[in-house]
């Protein structure tokens, strides 16, 4: 929660006052919370799912930059895709960051408002679960853009990799 003190100088006919008003509002939700907060359940569900018992997956900053890059790209050209209208592909874009994968996995999606509902998103889709379930995969990066100017508003990214 973020709290503003502002300060107003009253007058009286007689009399000026200073009045300081405390303005609280609600703290902003950052795309590094959301990002967070996908990275706890996904690895939440690697651990629990149908005993499925992966080791968490490690925050890459590398992979986030690839994450974000797309995320910022579809939510600027509205449109999602694994591979962007220019034709880079997840693996071009993750190696781009210098990271060297054995083995790389990406999920993407857009228009979910919460960490919450694009994660459970990603559970019912078959291809999706897979990636997040893969133990072989070790490390992960999330991207996180909006554009309330799109039909979907908010765009999505994990990229997932295992370092060679």
């Amino acid at each position: 929660m973020l709290v503003r003190r502002r300060r107003e100088l009253r007058c009286l006919p007689v009399l000026c006052v200073i009045v300081t008003a405390m303005i609280v509002q609600p703290a902003q939700v950052t795309a590094q919370s959301f990002q967070a907060e996908v990275i706890v359940l996904t690895n939440a569900h690697r651990r629990n799912i149908m005993g499925a018992g992966c080791p968490n997956l490690l925050y890459s900053p590398a992979l986030t930059i690839a994450a974000e890059r797309h995320a910022s790209d579809m939510a600027r050209r509205n449109y999602v895709s694994h591979t962007s209208p220019s034709g880079a592909s997840p693996w071009r874009r993750i190696s781009w960051t210098g990271y060297r994968p054995s083995r790389a996995a990406e999920n993407i999606a857009a228009g979910h408002a919460t960490p919450d509902e694009v994660v459970r998103r990603w559970l019912e889709s078959p291809g999706h679960r897979k990636n997040i379930l893969d133990c072989n995969l070790r490390e992960i990066g999330i991207g996180f853009a909006q554009n309330p100017q799109t039909a979907f508003g908010n765009f999505w990214v994990q990229d997932f990799g295992t370092r060679r």
